[in-house]
């Protein structure tokens, strides 16, 4: 009788074992990047970041839970090359501004943001490392997202827009479940190379529906006008095209799959044309030339304005060369370069992002910053490019040269928006960069690498990377939905309710709001309507430890001056505050005011000159007539001459408006104009007797008035 053996351990399919890789890639490719939520001011930001965290927790937690042997096939070791290493020290760097930052708690933000970047790259790299069938269900993945994405956009269209006309304004205001139509335009362009993949090498149906979601962006992106996009469509076959003729000689020995993408290729182009003589009947092909023009013209239009943002930014750079303001602090220190006064932006406008990936890093995270990002794009190429030559494969090939062209899509994008902030187009460049980090780069070998890093390392910080992340991002999302509650409040003039919610949403992780107006400021404006000045003046002092560069917080605090008796520390505060945002209607009249209370009514119409008439405006008449009236006694005091002193001269307040309207026509001080029609008036002309002694008055008047404006210069600066 044989002996009964041991039961051998039960072996396990290897798609038993994707399973738990499926959920991670669901959670990272799928949840994630479509997150929305109309709760919020930004209905894709936060929930999109808490979704990130909460995907980290959960994939680092399911390596924790499952059996040994299931875990070693679903989670291999990522590569700890210099890829990962560059970014690693990026995201390192990022993280070190809070201890410089103005602003720590958008420093803090910004730096777990980079981590959990970094941990979703590991996180997807144990799941890809020497895993085919592991690219195979992340591009299934992604050709849902971008289905559902697309979509989106339809479905808005046809259901949540007021106006059902097919109108250029209503495609212009299609967004999908993205917070604007540039960036829901260039989450679509992201997912092209996977989609494009998925066209050409997914078997039976995933093929087609690839194919049909690949034509469906082509339209799409050629129909929303994002002119970002445009040039990094362009870009992208541009960098496909020189990959695949610097590699002809190995492309050209897979000729059938060859004449696959060039038909391919002409579908795109049938595809873009579509869409184009679409645009063209429904609407006017002019609108594609203008677009095309605002690309080129720097006098007006968004081009105009991204120039003088990246000036601004410049100017930021020259002034924090090496380390940079700190992490997401851009927002709040460009006002202290004075590009709202050149953007015509009103008072309530506050530019939040330089529309410039490249320059946001330097100016944040200073040379360092961009040495290190600009090192990880590097070395990213390096191994795409050595993956190329060594891939084996035309599958692995034709993969390389799409996610190159994508990153360079991605790459273009960032000279003129900002995916970098945007979660969905991060986590799809981190896709990108795992497929290539993850091919071989040498023959013989399954991936490049001479150190792993352990997953007994990697997990827990993957792990504390995520529950850092949902504590951070959900003390955010609260802060922002009290604030969303609070400008009801505002609205409806609820000064307990603004108090009451904004001490709700302030807390060590949210101090300014999506405007980067400090919380504290609308809680020391709500203490000032209620009568409390001296909690007015505590939260106005906390306001501006978390953004000293906010024209309103700074008019907020000279009113708190004047009123107490400080004139002179009012009109300091005053001119600081026009310093950051010249167009600040109320900061200009107050420091009218205080003017003309002193007496310097120089100094007052020189105030007035930044001033546009406005019929509501009550203020405006009354101080262009006190101001001008006082003026004209001055004139006429200095000039010295006793006629003048002793004659009538019109004085109402319509005669001196006129004058003052006149002189703002003809681009002459008013005070001459003034002066000469007075002399009109008294008979005192050009010609006869009269002639010298009139040309003697104006220019001595005239040097005058110099004289005090190079004083007003002086005190300006």
């Amino acid at each position: 009788m044989q002996p009964r053996t041991k039961n051998k351990s039960k072996t396990i399919s290897p798609w038993t074992t994707m399973i738990p890789a499926t959920v991670v890639w669901l959670l990272l490719l799928l949840v994630s990047p479509l997150m929305y939520t109309t709760d919020l001011m930004d209905a894709a930001l936060l929930p999109r970041q808490m979704a990130l965290a909460i995907s980290l927790l959960l994939g680092s937690m399911l390596w924790f839970g499952l059996p040994t042997k299931m875990r070693e096939r679903t989670f291999g070791l990522a590569p700890l090359n210099p890829i990962l290493i560059s970014l690693g020290l990026l995201a390192s760097w990022v993280m070190a501004s809070v201890f410089y930052a103005v602003n720590t708690a958008e420093a803090l933000n910004e730096g777990i943001k980079q981590f959990m970047l970094l941990a979703a790259l590991v996180l997807m790299l144990t799941l890809l490392e020497g895993r085919r069938e592991g690219i195979i269900i992340m591009v299934k993945i992604i050709l849902v997202t971008a289905l559902l994405s697309a979509l989106s956009g339809v479905v808005q269209y046809f259901l949540y827009l007021p106006d059902l006309e097919l109108t250029a304004d209503n495609l212009y205001r299609i967004t999908g479940l993205f917070a604007h139509r540039n960036l829901y335009s260039e989450f679509l362009f992201l997912c092209l190379p996977f989609c494009i993949y998925g066209a050409l090498f997914l078997p039976g149906g995933w093929q087609r529906l690839a194919l049909f979601t690949t034509v469906f962006i082509l339209i799409l992106n050629i129909l929303l006008m994002a002119r970002s996009v445009w040039v990094a469509l362009f870009a992208g076959f541009l960098a496909a095209l020189l990959l695949v003729l610097m590699n002809r000689s190995q492309f050209m020995m897979y000729r059938q799959l060859l004449n696959r993408i060039i038909r391919l290729v002409w579908m795109g182009l049938g595809a873009a044309l579509i869409a184009a003589v679409l645009y063209g009947s429904l609407f006017s092909f002019d609108a594609f030339r203008e677009r095309f023009q605002e690309m080129t013209q720097r006098q007006y239009g968004t081009t105009h304005s991204r120039m003088i943002l990246w000036e601004g930014s410049m100017d930021l750079v020259r002034s924090h060369p090496i380390a940079g303001i700190g992490s997401g602090n851009w927002k709040v220190w460009i006002p202290s370069t004075g590009i709202h006064d050149e953007l015509e932006a009103r008072s309530n406008t506050r530019i939040q992002r330089p529309h410039n990936d490249f320059l946001w890093i330097w100016t944040e995270n200073g040379s360092i910053g961009l040495l290190l990002f600009l090192l990880f794009v590097v070395l990213l190429f390096r191994q795409g490019l050595e993956s190329l030559r060594h891939a084996a494969h035309p599958h692995d090939k034709w993969l390389i040269v799409l996610l190159l062209a994508g990153i360079t899509g991605y790459l273009t994008i960032s000279v003129f928006s900002f995916p970098r902030e945007r979660i969905e187009h991060s986590l799809l460049f981190m896709a990108m960069t795992a497929v290539i980090m993850q091919h071989p780069t040498t023959p013989g070998q399954r991936t490049s690498r001479n150190l792993l890093l352990s997953n007994r390392i990697g997990m827990p910080l993957i792990l504390l990377s995520g529950l850092i992340g949902i504590v951070i991002t959900l003390q955010r999302i609260r802060g922002e939905r009290e604030m969303k509650a609070a400008y009801t409040y505002i609205q409806n003039a609820d000064h307990a309710g603004v108090i009451r919610t904004v001490d709700k949403a302030v807390s060590s992780f949210y101090t300014l709001d999506l405007f980067s107006t400090p919380l504290e400021w609308y809680k020391g404006v709500a203490n000032y309507q209620t009568g409390n000045t001296g909690e007015a003046e505590r939260s106005f002092r906390n306001a501006l430890a978390d953004n000293p560069y906010h024209g309103h917080l700074i008019t907020s605090m000279a009113i708190l001056d004047e009123e107490r008796g400080d004139t002179l520390s009012a009109i300091e505060k005053y001119k600081e505050a026009l310093t950051y945002n010249a167009r600040y209607r109320t900061a200009r009249l107050r420091l009218i005011y205080l003017y003309l209370n002193k007496g310097e009514y120089a100094g007052a119409l020189h105030q007035l000159t930044y001033l546009k008439p406005i019929k509501t405006d009550r203020y405006y008449d009354t101080y262009v007539f006190r101001a001008m009236k006082g003026r004209m006694n001055q004139i006429l005091q200095a000039l010295n001459e006793p006629d003048l002193l002793v004659a009538p001269y019109p004085a109402d307040s319509a005669w001196l408006r006129g004058m003052y309207s006149a002189a703002r026509w003809a681009g002459k001080p008013p005070e001459l104009i003034a002066l000469d029609d007075m002399l009109l008036k008294m008979g005192i002309d050009t010609t006869g007797t009269h002639q010298q002694w009139r040309m003697q008055l104006m220019q001595k008047a005239n040097q005058f008035l110099q004289g005090e404006e190079s004083i007003l210069r002086e005190e300006n600066r």
